[in-house]
């Protein structure tokens, strides 16, 4: 239950007794006026209008609406910093070199999938998948693959972890982002 100045029936009896003392005066004005003085009103010059009772003063009440605040709207959240721009030369390329290259680059590659360019992320190799899907890193197999997520299919494999380690989580949330971009 909320208080009556919050609800607004506390200015509603405030106004109600301020109209009832208004009539109460206006009654008592009134009283007199037509009852007080029984005597036969003074001659009016003939120029003057003579003089006529007021019109009676109806008030009518009525209850008042419901005042329930104004919605509450709750403002944007402020607008995030566009993400930074993932180049392959600058960001990808050196993640690759670490972990990737020594298998999947040159003319002999790992299964075809050359990943010394950015054309041959996109290319994909002999699985016949694109390694990279401009904007749907989701459906990436280089994401995929490094992430861990297809059991047998880990990059790099399981038994050369030792010479090539396997990527971070901020890696693979850079080729997913560079992907994401659109793998400029």
């Amino acid at each position: 239950m909320s208080s009556p100045d919050s609800s607004g029936a506390g200015r509603t009896i405030a106004t109600v007794a301020v109209v009832l003392l208004l009539m109460l005066g206006t009654g008592v004005f009134f009283w007199h006026y037509l009852f007080a003085d029984n005597s036969p009103p003074a001659p009016v010059p003939a120029a003057t209008p003579a003089p006529q009772k007021p019109a009676p003063i109806v008030i009518t009440f009525t209850k008042a609406p419901d005042e329930s605040p104004p919605p509450v709207v709750a403002a944007p959240p402020p607008a995030e910093p566009p993400a930074p721009t993932v180049s392959f030369n600058a960001d990808i390329e050196p993640i690759f070199q670490n972990s990737c290259l020594s298998c999947h680059s040159g003319a002999r590659a790992s299964g075809r999938l050359n990943l010394a360019s950015k054309d041959g992320v996109l290319a994909g190799g002999r699985s016949g998948g694109r390694a990279a899907i401009a904007g749907r890193s989701d459906q990436s197999l280089i994401v995929l693959y490094a992430s861990d997520a297809v059991r047998g299919h880990e990059m790099p494999p399981l038994r050369q972890r030792a010479q090539h380690p396997a990527l971070t989580q901020d890696q693979v949330a850079t080729i997913r982002a560079w992907i994401d971009q659109g793998a400029q």
